[in-house]
């Protein structure tokens, strides 16, 4: 596999910064552990963007991105992606209150069997926020969302949003947020989580979701900062993986192939969850964060299918350590635990639970060199992210970083 990335940045004048990324890949996926283990999937993915950003304290804010994609997707014969964005954010000051717009655009392409279909999403939004009483932050605002894809699937929708923040000084700060959404997903980013979903998919999935959220937070100290929030989200067209019934092409399939999935619609789901993150700096040069997740996503009364959402795990962790003791040396370590989780949609059948652990050393040579190595799964743990797919063990890597 090979993963090239540039980056630069560039202060044309004093406050007025530009910027411009590239990054090329070239990935082999291979079905680990199943009953085509013989085969594997190839994705070479080039996606570049750049823009602009001008900020005067206390005045305004302002940024310009623009990018594009192209990609080849091979598995049983090539499937072709490309596409472009372009977002930008203003944010104005006005003595103690804030006014807020953004604007989204992307369209995607892709082309299988000689044929190219397209998505194009669009959001645009505004929010206002007032500084009331010294300690209370209120903001108020809407957002308009506008989808078409090629299969003649269309929707625009506008949705209030409102949230406040609530200096309780000693006692830490409250936060609420009320933000419906529509959320467009596309292919390409589906086959980031799920790299063995059929290419037959439909290029895009949009969906509805009412999310609430709120919670406390509260620096300690100036080395101890504790955060506990709660989700609760309401989701119409919400997508799950599911084994496909679908015959890749060029096959002749005289039974389902075993670990294909697609992704299937149609669902309305609720989800509640509450977490709890501490940030902690117990000694200069040490850095921690400690994420916990506990979940609960179920499909509504009124879904066509009951129970949990297959894939989804009940508890999730994260943990990231940094530490640097000097001379240019970085040394990372990451984990991520993932609780149980069913692979069906009758909830008989359980994933066992896992922890993956990376750990990444990085040394900067001088101002302009930088190199790295990094071990991916260190504990070399036997776990399934997907069912029937045994995932790789100990993976190594290195990379050198130039900045001119």
């Amino acid at each position: 596999n090979t993963n090239i990335f540039v980056s630069g940045r560039k202060e044309i004048s004093e406050g007025l910064i530009s910027h411009i990324d590239g990054n090329f890949k070239n990935l082999d996926y291979k079905f680990y552990g199943s009953d085509i283990s013989s085969q594997k999937r190839t994705r070479i993915f080039l996606e570049g963007n750049g823009g602009i950003e001008f900020k005067k304290l206390n005045k305004i804010n302002f940024s310009l991105n623009t990018g594009a994609k192209i990609g080849n997707l091979k598995d049983y014969g090539k499937v072709k992606e490309s596409g472009f964005f372009v977002n930008s954010e203003l944010k104005g000051y006005l003595g103690k209150h804030i006014i807020k717009g953004e604007v989204v655009f992307k369209k995607d392409y892709l082309n299988r069997d000689n044929k190219t279909e397209n998505l194009q999403y669009f959001n645009g939004g505004i929010g206002l926020s007032f500084l009331l009483l010294k300690d209370f932050l209120f903001r108020f605002g809407g957002n308009f969302y506008s989808y078409k894809n090629s299969d003649a699937t269309t929707g625009s929708k506008f949705y209030p949003n409102a949230g406040f923040n609530l200096n309780l000084k000693k006692a830490g700060e409250l936060f609420f947020n009320f933000n419906p959404r529509i959320s467009s997903t596309s292919l390409s980013t589906m086959l980031q989580n799920n790299k063995y979903l059929v290419y037959n998919t439909p290029i895009s999935f949009e969906d509805e979701r009412i999310c609430i959220n709120g919670g406390w937070r509260k620096t300690v100290s100036r080395n101890l900062t504790i955060e506990l929030s709660g989700n609760y989200r309401t989701i119409e067209n919400f997508g799950i993986y599911r084994l496909s019934d679908r015959c890749p092409e060029g096959e002749s399939c005289i039974i389902s192939p075993r670990g294909r999935w697609e992704k299937y619609y149609n669902s309305k789901v609720n989800a509640t969850e509450f977490k709890c993150s501490v940030y902690f700096n117990p000694v200069q040069y040490l850095f921690l964060w400690f994420t916990t997740l506990y979940r609960k996503i179920d499909f509504a009364t009124d879904s066509n299918i009951k129970g949990n959402v297959p894939y989804i795990p009940d508890v999730e962790g994260d943990i990231l350590m940094i530490f640097y003791p000097g001379r240019g040396w970085e040394i990372r370590f990451d984990g991520t635990f993932m609780g149980k989780r069913y692979f069906d949609l009758n909830n008989m059948a359980e994933l066992k639970q896992f922890f993956i652990g990376n750990f990444c050393i990085n040394k900067k040579i001088n101002k302009n060199l930088e190199f790295s190595v990094s071990f991916y799964n260190i504990f070399n743990q036997k776990y399934y992210y997907w069912d029937g797919y045994l995932e790789p063990d100990l993976i190594s890597a290195g990379g050198i970083k130039y900045y001119w």
